[in-house]
């Protein structure tokens, strides 16, 4: 495949220009923030992090490269401050969202998180021990008093809440068919406990 860029000759026309494969791959972002600085200023290298798809194939993660320890500070977060709540958005206050569509607004959630998020420091702290591999998860609940969307768990946890709505909020009329659907089944499959 032949791969063509525009560019000024000495006369000042443009002309098309070979590109080699080699050469277009080196133009291809490196980092995981867009501007090269913001990883080198925090740890949020590309040695330590990768952003992936997740084991369903169905949107981005974060994916650790390297193993985190209990308590260990495991990167620090940047973003663009917004006063409305969205996709990719974390909650600082009630009017301040962080917006981070590059590496902590990509966190996935779970019932049983890998990493609490400090959201007055910017700083995101390993809650157990993580492995090289795993992507970053946090409790979408923790941080959003109400969710830019709710939707369904299947993260597997024993505590799986199986609807995540926001602190603050009850499930929306999805939610609650969603739950209601699965209660009776889930009642029936529990054993039965004895009467004293």
């Amino acid at each position: 495949m032949q791969l063509f860029r525009r560019r000024h000759d000495i006369t000042g026309k443009y002309r098309k220009s070979n590109l080699t494969h080699h050469s277009f791959a080196m133009t291809e972002k490196k980092f995981l923030y867009p501007i090269e600085w913001l990883d080198e200023e925090r740890p949020t290298s590309n040695a330590r992090f990768e952003v992936a798809l997740n084991s369903e194939g169905q949107g981005y993660g974060v994916r650790t490269l390297a193993p985190f320890s209990r308590g260990e500070l495991v990167s620090r977060m940047t973003g663009l401050i917004s006063n409305r709540r969205r996709l990719h958005t974390l909650q600082v206050t009630e009017t301040i969202h962080l917006y981070d569509p590059y590496f902590s607004g990509l966190f996935l959630h779970s019932c049983s998180p890998s990493v609490g998020l400090d959201m007055q420091r910017l700083e995101v702290w390993a809650l157990r021990d993580i492995e090289a591999g795993e992507f970053l998860t946090m409790d979408y609940a923790s941080t959003e008093d109400f969710l830019f969307r709710q939707f369904e768990c299947q993260c597997g946890a024993p505590n799986c809440r199986k609807w995540i709505t926001g602190f603050k909020e009850l499930p929306n009329n999805e939610g609650k068919a969603y739950l209601a659907k699965i209660r009776p089944s889930k009642i029936a499959a529990e054993p039965a406990t004895k009467e004293r």
